[in-house]
């Protein structure tokens, strides 16, 4: 009996050590990704116009590709695929409130060569094309706010 309750003790701290490790896999995954992707890292020398290979990048922190995809969906939920297109369509929102900036020149910061790309690819995430999201926000009442806020209320 003593020796199945070793076996037990052992069984689950074994098991509590892989899933600790999936874990930690799967975060630094989850960062590789966020670092290589943003248009912000000034220590980013990848080219964003060029696909980032996600298989690569597992390979590049000595996990195996194929574990890595396991682990980083087990742990998160969703491919580390879909979590990069989490992280465009985020930061295609964020850019697109900023209208000093064209539809085209948000496209390239993401890393499409085409707006026509982008396009396509910002209505299959929100059902709006970028330019309706963009006259979406300016008839909102928070971007009404958000403005007289910095530029002052006309009375």
């Amino acid at each position: 009996m003593e020796n199945k309750v070793l076996y037990c003790r052992w069984f689950i701290e074994l098991t509590q050590c892989f899933y600790t490790k999936s874990v930690q896999y799967a975060k630094a995954i989850a960062e590789a990704i966020k670092t290589a992707f943003s248009p912000h890292n000034p220590f980013n020398n990848r080219n964003l116009a060029s696909p980032l290979s996600i298989e690569e990048l597992i390979g590049s922190l000595g996990i195996s590709p194929g574990y890595g995809l396991e682990v980083f969906r087990k742990v998160y939920g969703i491919s580390p695929r879909r979590y990069l297109s989490e992280l465009k369509l985020h930061e295609a929102k964020e850019l697109i409130q900023q209208p000093g900036l064209s539809l085209k020149e948000i496209a390239s910061q993401l890393g499409y060569e085409e707006l026509s790309n982008f396009s396509r690819q910002f209505k299959r995430w929100t059902n709006m094309s970028p330019l309706q999201y963009r006259r979406s926000l300016l008839l909102s009442p928070m971007h009404h706010r958000k403005f007289y806020e910095a530029n002052g209320h006309p009375d």
